[in-house]
Order: structure tokens, then C-alpha cells, then sequence
């Protein structure tokens, strides 16, 4: 457990504002900065106080900088698509089919409308089975759903080879 120092001071603002001035410094370049020991520095920094303190500094200043670079990223996206989308506009009759295509495949995907990965780089189209393991009395409630569900379709179907089934759990 740290050190219990029970009162924030102008130091604990310091160090973590020269923390994020500084991401690469050392404990010992923030000492001599801020003309103390690095003894005593140990110290202020080891309490549950300053812990604390730097930790909802840090979360801030991150989520700062991540709205800062979204909306530069944002920004940036939407100029690019302007400047595609008036290319495209002006160049319609003379651009390639194969340069139209790779954008619009790019912002189909963009959208979640494009082809699907299942994150090995391959191909989502392989099914993936997944057996789920019922006791009996689910299994033949199961069975009358599917077979209402069928009937209301027009096509009555009845599962024929029930040992061909895994026995229930």
C-alpha cells in the first residue's frame, strides 16, 4: 500500500503536468525540474493520494486526445470523400470501372456492407457449427416450434431418423 499522504498539493499538479509535457522523462529529470530528491519524489509519487490523482489525470488527458483524434480523423475522412466523390462526379465518363468498383468496395465495407472476415484474414463465408448441448424436453419443444414454423410455410416436415440425432444432455 502507498505512503499516506493525505493532502494534494501544487506538487502532484506539477508532476503530472510536466508528465504530459514530457512522456519520455525520467524521474530523474522531473526531480531536478522540480528541485527535489528524487528520494522525496519517490514518495509523493508512491502515495494512494497521487496514484489516485495521476491516474484520473491520465484517463482525461487520453480521452481528450482520443475525441481530438477522432475528430481529425473524422474531418480528414469526410474531406477525402468529397474530393473522391467530385473526381468521380467530373471524370464519370473517363475513370475506370475498376477504380469505381475499389471505392465503392471500400465504402461498403466502411458501412459493414462488404464482405465479411472472420478475423484470420479468411473468408466469413465457411459456416461455423456450434453444438449446444439440451436436455430432451427442450430438444422436443425445439422440434414442435421448427415444425409449426414449417407448417405455417406450406411445407409440413417431420424429422424421420431420430437415432441419427445426438443423444440429449
Amino acid at each position: 500500500m502507498g505512503n499516506p499522504v493525505k493532502k494534494l498539493n501544487w506538487w502532484h499538479m506539477a508532476i503530472v503536468d510536466w508528465e504530459l509535457q514530457n512522456p519520455a522523462g525520467t524521474h530523474k529529470k522531473l526531480a531536478k525540474f522540480l528541485k527535489m530528491s528524487e528520494g522525496w519524489l519517490s514518495q509523493i509519487y508512491n502515495s494512494d493520494l497521487f496514484q489516485d490523482y495521476r491516474a484520473e489525470r491520465m484517463k482525461e488527458h487520453q480521452e481528450r486526445l482520443s475525441e481530438s483524434v477522432i475528430e481529425k480523423a473524422e474531418r480528414v475522412t469526410a474531406l477525402g470523400l468529397d474530393v473522391i466523390g467530385e473526381r468521380i462526379e467530373s471524370e464519370r465518363k473517363t475513370i475506370g470501372l475498376d477504380d469505381v468498383q475499389d471505392v465503392c468496395e471500400m465504402g461498403l465495407n466502411a458501412l459493414g456492407f462488404g464482405k465479411k472476415h472472420n478475423g484470420d484474414g479468411g473468408s466469413a463465408g465457411n459456416p461455423v457449427n456450434i453444438f449446444v448441448g439440451v436436455d430432451a424436453e427442450t430438444l422436443k419443444k425445439s422440434r414442435g416450434i421448427m415444425r409449426d414454423a414449417q407448417t405455417i410455410e406450406g411445407e409440413a416436415a417431420e424429422i424421420e431418423d431420430t437415432k441419427a440425432l445426438p443423444p440429449a444432455a
